[in-house]
C-alpha cells in the first residue's frame, strides 16, 4: 500500500498511514530528521511503537531499518522536533532569547550544554534506570533548565511511587541536582501553541492544571510557578530562529512539522500558524 509525504526541502518521505487516524510514519526514521546523533538513534532504539497501527502490507518496510517499528517514525514524535530544534543548531546563538522570553532577564551565562534524554537517580527509589528523563537538560556552572517537550500529548500526572507527581514535579526535582544555586534553576514545558494544542483546550487535562491559555501563548498558574515552570511555545521557538540566518533549515524544518499537526496525511492542506507574542507568567 505505502504512503509519501513531501519534505520541507522538497525530498519525498516514503512511508506509511495508520489505520484508522491516518498518521503518517516514515520507513526510514532517519527521514524525519536533519541529521542523526547519539542521543536520537538511541531514542529509534528505544522508543517502540505499536506496528499493528498499520496496514499489514507496510509492516516489513516500516520494521526494516531498527527490526522493529519506532515512535520516531511517526510525524507525531515529539523526539524528533526535540533532536531537531534543540541537537541541531547552535544553542548559543537563540537560547539566551527563550530563557529571557519565558522567565525573565537574569545575568545567565552565554555558553550552555544541552544533554538529551538523560535518566536522573529516580526520587523514591534512588534507581536511575527507572528515574526521570527530560527531553533537554541545559547546564552551565550553577545553573540548570530542565526542557518537556510536548506535541500533540497531555502532560503525565501519574508519575512517582505512590503515582501523584506530574512531569512538570519531576522536572523540578531534576533541576535542583548536583550544584545548582537555590537561584538557578527551573522548568521549561514547550508545546505548540493553544489552536495546535489539544490538552489546551480541555480543561481537565494535566497540562491546564499548570497553564491558562492567552492568545497563542500561555500564562502560568500558581501551581507552575512554585515549580519554577514556564511554558513556550514551538512557534514562539520558530520566531526565534528566524531571526538567526544560520538556522534557516531549522526554521523551514519547524514550519514543516507544524503544518503537519492538523494534517498529518495531506501537508498541502495544513493550518495558518498564528503569529507569537511574548507572554510571561
Amino acid at each position: 500500500m505505502g504512503n509519501s509525504i513531501t519534505r520541507f526541502d522538497g525530498r519525498q518521505i516514503p512511508g506509511s498511514c495508520s489505520r484508522g487516524s491516518s498518521v503518517f510514519a516514515a520507513f526510514d526514521w532517519e527521514d524525519m530528521v536533519l541529521e542523526s546523533g547519539q542521543p536520537i538513534r538511541e531514542k529509534a532504539v528505544s522508543e517502540r511503537g505499536r506496528i499493528t497501527d498499520f496496514p499489514t502490507e507496510d509492516r516489513d518496510r516500516l520494521t526494516a531499518k531498527l527490526g522493529h517499528y519506532s515512535k520516531v517514525q511517526s510525524s507525531k514524535s515529539e523526539d524528533t522536533v526535540t533532536w531537531n530544534v534543540f541537537g541541531a543548531t547552535t544553542l548559543d546563538h537563540w537560547i539566551g532569547e527563550l530563557l529571557e522570553l519565558g522567565i525573565g532577564p537574569a545575568c545567565r551565562p552565554s555558553t550552555w550544554n544541552a544533554g538529551f534524554w538523560t535518566r536522573m537517580p529516580h526520587p523514591d527509589t534512588g534507581m536511575r534506570q527507572h528515574g526521570p528523563e527530560s527531553e533537554v537538560s541545559l547546564t552551565a556552572g550553577a545553573w540548570r533548565y530542565e526542557f518537556e517537550s510536548k506535541w500533540l500529548q497531555d502532560l503525565d500526572g501519574k508519575q512517582g511511587k505512590d503515582r501523584q507527581q506530574s512531569q512538570i514535579s519531576m522536572r523540578a526535582y531534576c533541576a535542583q541536582q548536583g550544584d545548582v544555586h537555590p537561584d538557578q534553576w527551573g522548568v521549561v514545558v514547550i508545546a505548540p501553541s493553544p489552536p495546535l494544542y489539544p490538552p489546551a483546550r480541555k480543561a481537565s487535562s494535566v497540562f491546564r492544571r499548570y497553564f491558562q491559555p492567552e492568545g497563542h501563548c500561555y500564562r502560568a498558574l500558581p501551581a507552575a510557578s512554585a515549580l519554577r515552570a514556564v511554558a513556550i511555545t514551538w512557534e514562539q521557538i520558530l520566531a526565534m530562529l528566524k531571526n538567526h540566518p544560520s538556522h534557516d533549515m531549522v526554521a523551514a524544518y519547524l514550519t514543516w512539522r507544524l503544518k503537519l499537526v492538523a494534517a498529518p496525511a495531506d501537508p498541502a492542506q495544513s493550518p495558518r500558524l498564528p503569529k507569537s507574542s511574548p507572554t510571561r507568567p
